[in-house]
């Protein structure tokens, strides 16, 4: 019995070790790209391949100075101020930013925001700009006697890294997560909250749960799902408010229209103490005409949830005013590249009357890029997602114009076209007023501590896209016909 125990012992241990070693990280590989627009291709092909797009160092070869200003937004809470399974910070925003400077060859790639959003940093008061909402609304909660509000929505601050050659990529990011959180989402889920409240106030049942349930209800849903909850309500107004400010005060900042980041950049000068309280609403940031020297050009890099308020701000929510501070951009299409969106996980509680959904006729082409790891399961592809709409457009109570007889007859029509007619899906491009790529990756390694291949680490699978070098090329020297561009000249050997 003894010796069996011993060997029990010998074959756990062996197992700990190789699923620690499974653990380990992977090298990401590009699966597939593919395009919404045509040439058409067989979606059941999976070495069929297709689609285009810039990258964000093309991006910045559009502009007069090698200048490209990128917008970060990003998603759930837990992955902007936590730490991975390594211990390591994990920010989305910064992993961007230090990808960027590593592909151009910056070896310390410590890249740190000149200032930044006092919530992210070490000191007290730290030169950032808020946004404001236009209106500050008082709302109710379940006891009617219980008022939230705020009058902040987000907070920005930018990292700079030198382009090769000349130029910059200015990474913007908006943060509105800790803003949500202290306003809205505390007062209805703070009670359970076991993290950030002082020692002495520790709650009853947090402690009581198993560890892991703990810290999986911790970061999927006290600091995960109530987000998108927010967003599908009344709060997703002042999201997008947030998102439309930041694009609007970027463009102007590098177009001669506004000179706000200028004075913080002042204010650093100054010990942080010189007007390091810049605040601005949407209509304060969208103000001007179209003219403008249009030197830079202007992306976004989006995450998670923030795919789909920057899908919903650039697409049925767009309003004249940010869409005519896109005419001060250098590139004649705004690219959008989305990591882990939740484009259709959202839209369910996005549906509206008809009559809501107003024509958008943008001054800018727009592009979406889907870079979606295969075993997300926050997230899902976006070409399929369109075409699936397309079919089923007869499919419904509701039948849309020009359909005729049995739906599920005319969903298989119109998907055979789909597969084989260039014009169809040129024409769907043209109908929806943006191309969609989708690139197609998988780099998540076995989840620690499970013995077997078959189930992937789910938080590397949504947030580690900017650690993986094949994802962060593809971004940056873009795609031509369903290919990543060789790396150099975007970036040096």
């Amino acid at each position: 019995m003894i010796h069996s125990k011993a060997m029990l012992l010998r074959t756990l241990c062996l197992l700990a070790a190789v699923s620690a070693l499974l653990g380990c990280g992977t090298s990401a590989e590009i699966m597939r790209i593919r395009s919404l627009a045509g040439p058409a291709v067989d979606p059941a092909d999976s070495s069929a391949i297709s689609g285009r797009f810039e990258g964000i160092d093309r991006l910045a070869q559009s502009g007069l100075t090698g200048d490209v200003a990128l917008l970060f937004v990003h998603g759930i809470g837990f992955t902007q101020l936590g730490v991975d399974a390594a211990g390591r910070p994990h920010q989305v925003g910064i992993d961007l930013a230090q990808a960027i400077a590593s592909a151009y060859g910056h070896r310390d790639g410590g890249v740190k925001p000149l200032w930044q959003c006092p919530h992210t940093s070490d000191r007290d008061v730290t030169p950032h700009l808020a946004i404001r909402p236009g209106r500050v609304e008082s709302l109710s909660a379940d006891d009617p006697k219980r008022t939230i509000g705020s009058g902040e929505i987000g907070c920005i601050d930018r990292i700079t890294v030198p382009r090769p050659g000349g130029g910059h990529v200015y990474v913007y990011r908006l943060f509105w997560d800790k803003t949500l959180w202290d306003a809205f989402e505390w007062p209805f889920v703070g009670y359970d909250d076991n993290w950030y409240n002082d020692p002495e106030e520790r709650r009853d049942s947090p402690p009581l749960r198993a560890a892991d349930n703990s810290r999986l209800k911790r970061m999927v849903v006290t600091y995960g799902l109530t987000d998108a909850a927010a967003y599908m309500g009344r709060l997703g107004r002042l999201m997008r408010e947030a998102v439309e400010a930041a694009s609007c005060a970027v463009i102007a900042e590098h177009t001669g229209a506004a000179t706000r980041f200028a004075e913080l950049d002042a204010a650093v000068g100054d010990g942080g103490t010189a007007r390091s309280d810049q605040h601005v609403t949407a209509a304060q940031a969208c103000t001007g005409s179209g003219a403008g020297d249009r030197s830079i050009a202007f992306g976004l890099v989006t995450h998670s949830l923030g795919s789909r308020v920057a899908f919903d701000v650039f697409t049925q929510d767009m309003t004249p005013a940010l869409n005519s501070m896109l005419q001060r951009t250098a590139n004649t299409t705004v690219e959008i590249y989305m990591l882990a969106n939740q484009i259709p996980l959202i839209g369910v509680g996005r549906v509206a009357p008809e009559t809501e959904r107003a024509t958008v006729v943008r001054n800018r082409a727009l592009r979406i890029v889907a870079v979606s790891e295969i075993n997300d399961l926050l997230t899902y592809e976006l070409v399929p997602y369109f075409e699936h709409l397309y079919a089923y457009r007869c499919h419904s109570v509701f039948p849309a114009v020009g359909c005729n007889g049995d739906g599920e007859v005319e969903a298989l029509r119109r998907k055979k076209l789909l597969a084989s007619e260039d014009k169809i899906r040129n024409d769907l491009v043209e109908e929806l007023g943006f191309d969609v790529v989708d690139v197609r990756v998988r780099f998540a390694p076995n989840f620690k501590g499970v013995f077997t291949p078959d189930f992937k680490d789910p938080e590397a699978a949504h947030a580690d896209h900017m650690r993986h070098r094949a994802v962060v090329d593809a971004l940056l020297c873009g795609v031509e016909n369903g290919r990543t561009r060789p790396t150099p000249p975007c970036r040096p050997k």
